[in-house]
């Protein structure tokens, strides 16, 4: 996993890119708040798959991920605003997930 410095230097250099190339200006905190939310349902899909695989097709080599992306899930959960009832409910699923 990055660490949280060096993905806010990386998505800091992706908008500053942006500007430059095509000299748009949009809001930066909205563009940080959607890069988060969309990040934060790609790994909550990525657990579950990776729980399907091992359940339903017996394969439980991808369980070794699933505490790297869990530990992601809860660090976008504090980063994304209104996502409390999400935190809530996935807490009561996993203990790593709840505050």
């Amino acid at each position: 996993m990055l660490s949280e410095t060096l993905r806010e230097n990386l998505i800091d250099d992706y908008i500053r890119r942006f500007k430059e190339t095509f000299g748009s200006t949009f809001d930066t905190d909205s563009f940080k708040e959607q890069f988060y939310t969309q990040a934060l349902q790609r790994k909550t899909k990525d657990a579950g798959r990776f729980v399907f695989i091992d359940r339903v097709r017996n394969n439980p080599s991808f369980l070794q991920y699933l505490p790297d992306t869990l530990d992601y899930v809860k660090l976008l959960l504090n980063n994304v605003e209104g996502m409390e009832i999400v935190r809530e409910i996935l807490g009561g699923y996993e203990e790593r997930l709840r505050q």
